[in-house]
């Protein structure tokens, strides 16, 4: 293939003789709107949970800022995937995360004989899941609107449940 001129090669690859995507040889790589599209869903999913965690790394939660974007920004993508990619399948997409983080959620709950830690945490893990997905969804006012509830809802007083 070296030793082809451009004209020489696709002259091959017209009759079939070499089959290869045309944009390889160019070095070019375009962005589609879609691509555009997705990468601005994750990066404000992966801001607005970012928050979330970063408040709740401030309480001193092991699940910090990255933990929480990370949930948020997978959340996203597989929405965005599922509404762009499968429009008919969307609720599976959504289904499955909120199967994923619930089972997530389970695992960083834990109980000792006077309390139970990490209530908070898998809550907090919920609430990012649910910010990934409306901002899959395309719906950037309403996964903003929830990261503010979340935001009130973290300045409230911290309240530790006891066992009896």
């Amino acid at each position: 293939m070296n030793n082809l001129s451009k004209t020489q090669f696709f002259d091959l690859a017209k009759r079939n003789e070499i089959v290869v995507d045309a944009n390889i040889i160019d070095n070019t790589v375009a962005i589609t709107a879609e691509d555009a599209t997705f990468i601005f869903r994750i990066v404000v999913a992966g801001i607005l949970s970012g928050i979330v965690g970063w408040l709740r790394l401030r309480r001193g939660s092991p699940a910090g800022y990255r933990t929480h974007a990370m949930i948020a920004v997978a959340a996203a993508a597989y929405t965005s995937i599922g509404v762009d990619k499968f429009p008919t399948e969307t609720g599976r997409f959504v289904q499955g995360v909120i199967t994923g983080i619930g089972f997530i959620g389970a695992g960083v709950i834990w109980q000792t004989t006077e309390q139970i830690k990490g209530l908070t945490t898998a809550a907090g893990m919920w609430v990012v899941a649910a910010i990934g997905v409306m901002v899959g969804l395309g719906e950037y006012f309403m996964g903003a609107s929830l990261t503010v509830i979340v935001m009130v809802i973290q300045s409230l007083p911290d309240s530790k449940p006891r066992l009896r």
